[in-house]
Formats: structure tokens, sequence, C-alpha cells
């Protein structure tokens, strides 16, 4: 570079890939059925990978999945429609769906109870539904459990109130709060 250049900025120097330099439509691609099972599937895998990520406090990492995931996703299933073995490799992917599903769904209660037993840090998994830290979760039950019991108490008073006017009744009596009138009918 000679002397009399101005140097040039680092983003200028970088290469941006085009779709023409690397072959690349997805942006045109109208997505079949199939096409956004394959893509749910690898979205799928990177969510996982994502989740681990922040498990493991490495924040940075789960951001840059989750912004480029679905991107790589996409590209993915676009070029599963031309290369064969990319194709099947989804497919067997897109079949584990279910039991993605069914991983996803116990994930939070795995979580939980790691954190329940200090075997995994609350604070790097506070992001998942219905996952908070062994302190919240007891108040919660205790909470819950006091619901419950304040509600029974209710019901037995309730239940206590109505047989007290139901000798009443059937003494002849007219029980407190009761006028003799509708104590008749």
């Amino acid at each position: 570079m000679a002397i009399s250049q101005a140097p040039r900025s680092p983003k200028a120097s970088i290469p941006r890939a085009s779709s023409a330099t690397t072959g690349s439509t997805s942006a045109s691609v109208v997505m079949t059925p199939r096409d956004e099972a394959r893509k749910e599937a690898v979205t799928g895998i990177f969510g996982l990978g994502s989740l681990l990520a922040i498990m493991r406090g490495a924040y940075a990492d789960a951001g840059a999945i989750s912004i480029h995931g679905p991107k790589i996703a996409r590209e993915v299933t676009v070029l599963g429609r031309s290369n064969e073995q990319i194709g099947k490799a989804l497919d067997i992917l897109g079949q584990g769906g279910p039991y993605m599903g069914i991983m996803g769904a116990c994930l939070p209660l795995i979580v939980q109870l790691g954190i329940n037993h200090d075997r995994i840090d609350g604070s790097k998994v506070s992001g998942i539904p219905g996952v908070m830290s062994r302190g919240a979760l007891e108040n919660k039950v205790k909470g819950e459990l006091a619901e419950a019991e304040l509600e029974s108490l209710r019901e037995q008073q309730e239940a206590e109130q109505k047989l007290t006017e139901l000798k009443a009744q059937m003494n002849g009596e007219v029980p407190d709060g009761v006028s003799s009138e509708s104590a008749a009918v």
C-alpha cells in the first residue's frame, strides 16, 4: 500500500458472499411443507444448542446461535432439495421431531430437579418457562398448599353452619340471624 493511500476500513476488506457466489437463492425459494418440516428439525437442534450454551453460562454463544441458527436452517433446507444426502439426513432428523417434542417437554422438569438438588445453577437457566429458583418454587408450593387449606377450612365452616341450621329446623328452633317466617318455609 502506498503511503499516500488511506487505509481501508476493516469492514471494507471483508468479502461478502452473495447469492451469485454461493449459489443460494433461498430468499426467493417457496418453502414446501416438507421443507418447513426439515427447517423446523434443524431449528430445533439450534434451539437445544442455545439452551445448552445458556446452561453453561455462554450467553454470547447462545445469542449467536439464536440469531444465526434460523438462517442456517433455511440454507441447509434449501441445500437438501438439491443434495440427496443432505435431504436424507434432514428427513432422518425430522423423524425425531416427536421425540424432540418429548425431550423439550421433559427438559424443564429435568432442569428444575437439577436446580432443586444444586446440580444446575438456576441463574443460568432463568429463561426456561416454568423453571425457577428452589426457594421460589418452595414458596409457590407452600402458598398453594396454604390456599387449599384455607379453602378446606371455609368449606368445613360452611358445612358446620349448614348442619347447625338444619338441626335447629328439625328441633323447631329458629337459628340466629334467621327470621321465624323464613324458618317456617
